[in-house]
């Protein structure tokens, strides 16, 4: 396939733009929902011509519908909310009902009128039947503005509540890393994939996935999450998605001011054991925030307003799985400062038209840790701002015939930084390169994936354009994007390097050949003198994208169409059936072709990776209303998604296969060699595979592969490092027939010819059923399988892989390994380290049982019970270059069970209840630093048991019996290498992980109330997370060759955000009017 050039891009782009010139139609998971209906006499015969007005509560905007001839009538593209529905005819009274319309909902609307005169009026009280989908087969749900404010939050995110639909689980992010403080996994798929939008504007970070922007929950009016064959107006998904819908204003002026409050006084211990240097950590929130809203112009323009302020000192609990580290353990500040801003504007223009405005702004600041609790040396400076723009407009050109349109802006700038003195004083390893000790939870120095910053914008213009034709709700839709964004990536700077622990050093036999290897470690120095393993060193200019080709390179166009429709074959049954297509720029390098030196690995056609241009997406579904009494609904349907992919996928290897100096490279220590000499004192041994005996190191010669013992210290690569890496960095070049990876014989991140994106099957059957007491009970089977799900980036060239030759282990990679004076000439056809690609080809299948019982409020009270029973399958990693199926297993909780309710007590409380349950996922214990077959992987799952099988049916006697076995067959041989395999012994105690995750939360308010109609409010409140203390274990190693910590928890839940950390008491207060 030839390449797709620039004037080929821009004849796409111009095709896209007049069709939705043309044809109005435009693409984006519409934040709107629509009324469908159907008005009837008293026997059930139709009624046409009758006039239907739908009126919206609060700001009387109204919408005005005539019946056809089979007495149907919609009203599409309504903002969520509440309204009023009449319906007229002569000879019949005025039927007036309410209806509630959700995001994304189809609210069926039977408007059965009396015989009688028009001005006599029929108010129909409102029933259970809204809660029932009697038109759509999609899986989803609708989070309520009523759950979102009284239900109890740590951490009161948008996106918090997203859990309490069947099978999704919300993750806990980072304050120091990106912008996304919660991320939203849906049905087992990459939080990542996550389509988020906000009133149908795109806020995904498009570089690493989730979140690029946080939202005050204050401005959600609701959010719809979408799981399975969801409406194609969603967008460029295969996972799910969540669409939010902010508030708006009314014909009456609504404000207020709260506050949240929680400090280390109101929560228990924030880790397993109390430390004495830190006996009761500070920790402090302060979340004070205040809205406005009403009519500028009654009737005709509204507005609502929200600012929220958050100050908060955290806490980082660090405890060390390896003993000499102990000492390290500490709990360490933690501090994040937020200002979020939004204020949107309604207007009614006419009665045909309607439009709005929203600018809503996030500023924040903070410093942690990237991951998991380690040492304040490896955390991060974290700096965001970030802006979304969004107007609308819908209008009804006629009463079959609306229109939806939207143009969308986002900023996002992120700066993450090393620490320095000012945050990080008498941090041990501050300003170091990166050094774990390998096989534990230990890290210092400079984080890996830092320095790095982004400037990303975001333009965005979508269109839904609705027709309504006799039993047809045809829709249709585009999606263009412009999004263009440049920042910089400064990984592994100045190197990344791991180190052998002092107990492994022992246990193997190696202390003697480090005299001075500490016993304890406490100080940046006892770190040096470790034992070094390998390094991967990071060269050349941080700049993303690189110098070269830049202005095409900084920018991705996306164009998505889509056509569907919703037939009403029958009244009781509809049939769904649909078509999207789409389309991104600059998902690949499509402007580098790959050099001759890459053949061996990419085969013979050299032409840059191929782009997607054959992404379709079909989609069938169809509801059946069973029954006259309208309280069962049976639903299926089947679709195909596809997916976008992580534009950082893409940046490493534009430096790679560019020209020399062009961009950021990461090249091994295997491209350093031996500065000291031979004597006595300087003396440099490695144990040579062929006989396990230390040998010593010629000076000049290539440092050896990862894996194989030398008697270099950390500190001594360090000596190495200095004295090489300025004859490294080239000058920067945009001539490319020299390309950076012929100097350096190494790369990583590089893309194959073929690289398709991630795509998804997706089938469902299910049911509803009106259970009466307005409760509502959904049963999906639902099966979603993925194909070509990214395995990794992997090793292609095999620079680690090991042969038996003649009885000597003899490494041999793909491309031969560089000779010392090989190493620095571009045109030698050899190697230095491994060239990594990311490979798709990977498969996840998800088959689950979704339940949900819903209860609206009726009678003082409300729940939602949720369960979803799933068996999951996939790849886990890669753990065997020779078969990447190795890893095909179990993934994900088999269980999991989410409960919330509300209750309305007498004399002004309420109570707000959410109990969160789930399973363990299955795993596998692993042997570091051994390479059995020589495939270049040099962690191996333990032999003799199948992948992923413990929790999901192996048990600790499967795992004695599977040690003992390695013991007997491998423990005091060679492997592959040639280097000594350590006998296992498992500890006396241990667990495969906690059994349960538990967590129960509590929010007791009561709430004073005054003036007419109850018009202001003063309501306090406390809430209690982990009312019961679940210990909720976490931080557990599987490394079979630490027998100390093996299966050993090193911490619990965290407690800052989410639920489930140690036991935490919030208290407020808010005042409303």
């Amino acid at each position: 396939m030839k390449l797709l050039n620039s004037s080929f891009t821009t004849r796409l782009l111009t095709a896209g733009w007049c069709v939705m010139l043309c044809a109005l139609i435009a693409l984006a998971q519409a934040p709107t929902g629509t009324i469908s209906g159907t008005v009837i006499d008293a026997s059930g015969a139709v009624i046409r011509d009758a006039n239907v007005t739908v009126k919206n509560k609060a700001t009387g905007a109204e919408r005005k519908l005539s019946t056809d001839d089979a007495g149907n009538f919609a009203a599409p593209s309504l903002v969520a909310g509440e309204y009023e529905v009449s319906a007229q005819a002569k000879g019949f009274r005025t039927t007036l009902r309410e209806f509630t319309v959700g995001t994304g909902s189809i609210v069926r609307a039977e408007m059965q009128m009396e015989v009688g005169q028009q001005n006599e009026i029929v108010t129909v009280a409102a029933d259970g039947q809204a809660q029932i989908n009697y038109e759509s087969h999609s899986v989803d749900g609708v989070i309520t503005r009523q759950k979102i404010q009284e239900l109890p939050l740590n951490g009161r995110s948008f996106l918090n509540l997203a859990f309490l639909e069947p099978g999704v689980t919300v993750g806990i992010g980072s304050t120091s890393q990106y912008n996304a403080l919660f991320s939203v996994s849906i049905l087992g798929g990459s939080s990542a994939r996550t389509a988020i939008t906000i009133d149908g504007g795109n806020v995904r970070n498009s570089i690493e996935g989730g979140t690029g922007m946080n939202f005050s929950q204050e401005i959600v009016q609701e959010f719809q999450l979408s799981s399975t064959n969801f409406d194609l107006s969603t967008g460029i998904t295969s996972t799910g998605s969540v669409n939010v819908v902010s508030r708006t204003g009314g014909n009456a002026f609504h404000g207020g001011a709260y506050f949240f409050f929680r400090d280390h006084n109101m929560a228990a211990y924030p880790a397993l054991q109390r430390n004495p240097l830190a006996p009761d950590p500070f920790f402090a929130r302060r979340n004070p925030g205040v809205t406005i809203s009403g009519p500028i112009v009654k009737n005709r323009l509204f507005f609502f307003s929200n600012y929220e302020y958050t100050n908060q000192a955290g806490l980082v609990t660090f405890q060390p799985n390896l003993p000499s580290a102990a000492g390290l353990t500490g709990n360490f500040s933690n501090p994040y400062k937020g200002k979020q801003f939004s204020t949107r504007v309604d207007f009614k223009i006419n009665d045909k038209h309607l439009a709005y405005a929203r600018l809503s702004t996030d500023w924040n600041r903070g410093f942690g840790p990237n991951g998991g609790p380690v040492l304040p040396s490896n955390w991060l400076q974290n700096t965001n701002k970030a802006i979304q723009g969004l107007i609308g407009f819908t209008s009804t050109l006629k009463p079959t015939l609306v229109n939806d349109a939207r143009f969308n802006y986002t900023y996002w700038r992120n700066r993450n930084l090393f620490p320095d003195s000012t945050v990080c004083p008498d941090c041990v390893g501050l300003n170091f390169p990166q050094l774990s000790v390998n096989g534990t939870n230990v890290t210092i120095g400079n984080t890996s994936n830092a320095t790095q910053g982004r400037n990303l914008r975001r333009f965005t213009f979508t269109d839904n354009l609705t027709w309504i034709k006799g039993s047809h709700r045809f829709r249709f839709g585009t999606e263009l994007e412009h999004a263009p964004g440049t920042g910089f990536w400064g990984f592994c700077d100045p190197f990344c390097t791991a180190g052998l622990s002092p107990e492994d050093t022992r246990r193997n036999g190696l202390a003697a050949l480090f005299p001075t290897l500490p016993t304890v470690l406490r100080t940046g120095q006892d770190f040096l003198n470790l034992p070094f393993l390998g390094a991967s060193v990071g060269i050349g200019d941080p700049s993303q994208p690189p110098p070269f080709n830049i202005d095409k390179a900084k920018q991705n166009n996306r164009m998505r169409f889509h056509a569907q429709d919703t037939w009403k074959v029958k009244s009781n049954f509809t049939l769904n059936y649909g078509l999207a297509w789409n389309f991104e720029s600059t998902l690949v390098n499509k402007d580098l072709d790959k050099p001759a030196y890459l053949a061996p690995l990419y085969g013979s056609d050299l032409s840059a990776t191929k782009n997607n241009y054959k992404n379709f997406s079909p989609s069938l579904g169809m509801a059946w209303n069973v029954g006259k009494d309208n309280k069962t609904v049976i639903r299926a349907g089947a679709g195909i998604y596809w997916d976008t992919e992580e534009l950082f996928r893409r940046l490493q290897e534009r430096a790679a296969i560019g020209p020399v100096g062009n961009g950021r490279l990461l090249i091994p220590h295997t491209s350093f060699t031996n500065i000291f000499s031979t004597s006595a004192q300087n003396l440099v041994l490695f144990i040579d595979p062929s006989n396990g005996r230390p040998t010593p190191l010629p000076n000049g010669a290539p440092l050896p592969a990862s894996g194989i013992i030398t008697s270099l210290t950390i500190a001594q690569f360090i000596q190495i490092y200095n004295a090489q890496i300025g004859a490294m960095r080239p000058t920067i070049s945009s001539d490319l027939s020299v390309r950076n990876i012929q100097r350096s014989k190494t790369a990583a991140q590089l893309l194959p010819l073929n690289y398709p994106v991630q795509r998804s099957y997706q089938m469902n059957f299910g049911v509803q059923r009106d259970l009466g007491h307005d409760m509502v009970l959904t049963v999906d089977l639902v099966r979603r399988v993925f194909v070509n799900t990214l395995l990794g980036e992997l090793d292609y060239n095999r620079f680690n892989r090991f042969v038996n030759v003649n009885g000597v282990p003899t490494q041999s990679p793909v491309i031969p390994r560089c000779t010392a004076a090989q190493s620095t000439v571009v045109t030698a056809q050899c190697s230095n380290g491994a060239i990594t690609f990311w490979t798709p080809g990977g498969r996840q299948v998800y088959n689950g049982i979704l339940t949900k019982l819903d209860k609206r409020f009726s009678k003082r009270y409300l729940f939602t019970a949720s369960y979803a029973l799933t068996k999951q399958h996939g790849n886990n990693g890669v753990v065997d270059l020779d078969d990447y199926f190795a890893s095909y297993g179990p993934q994900g909780a088999r269980h999991i069970l989410n409960v919330s309710g509300l209750v309305d007590l007498p004399w002004g409380f309420s109570v707000g209840m959410i109990s969160a349950m789930s399973s363990r996922g299955p795993l596998t214990p692993s042997i570091s630093n051994v390479d059995l077959d020589g495939d270049g992987i040099a962690t191996e799952p333990i032999p003799g048991v199948k992948f992923n099988c413990f929790n999901r049916g192996c048990g600790k006697s499967d795992l004695a019996t599977a040690v003992a076995n390695f013991n007997t067959q491998f423990a005091g041989k060679r492997d592959a290498r040639g280097q000594a395999i350590p006998t296992l012994v498992l500890p006396a105690n241990y667990e495969f992980g906690d059994s349960w995750f538990s967590s129960q939360d509590l929010r007791l308010t009561k709430t004073f109330k005054w003036g007419g109609d109850d018009r202001y409010k003063i309501a306090i409140f406390g809430e209690m997370f982990n009312v019961f203390n679940t210990a909720n274990l976490g931080g557990y190693s599987f490394n079979l060759n630490n027998t100390a910590t093996f299966g050993q928890p090193t911490s619990r839940s965290g407690q800052i955000f989410g639920s489930g950390g140690p036991r935490a008491l919030q208290v407020g207060g808010r005042v409303s009017f």
